[in-house]
């Protein structure tokens, strides 16, 4: 919210929705072992009938304040978010990581 009102750009709202592909995709990507996460765009488009936009970040850290900016804070078009975060084991990235996806429509 911070880096959105120094932008000068509209609060971010938060939707179900969205948070619900994010947590979803959050939980496959961990499954799979692989942050790659396909077809988001299209579940954000049949959930949200009124989006144009979408974009998706998927993150795996030992930290959550680790975290890089998202990329999406800085979309003028974006006006809704959604975020899904899981911890857990990975072969590849290692014991206890947070895997977290941020989901972004624009209406």
């Amino acid at each position: 919210t911070a880096e959105r009102a120094a932008l000068k750009l509209p609060a971010l709202q938060r939707s179900a929705a969205l948070e619900d592909i994010a947590l979803r995709q959050a939980r496959a990507a961990l499954a799979r072992d692989d942050p790659r996460a396909p077809d988001i765009d299209s579940q954000v488009f049949r959930a949200v009938a009124e989006a144009r936009t979408a974009s998706a970040d998927l993150y795996v850290a030992r930290d959550l304040s680790a975290l890089p900016p998202s990329r999406g804070l800085r979309e003028a078009r974006n006006s809704l978010v959604g975020i899904g975060a899981v911890r857990g084991d990975s072969p590849t990235y290692g014991k206890g990581r947070y895997w977290v996806v941020v989901i972004y429509a624009g209406l």
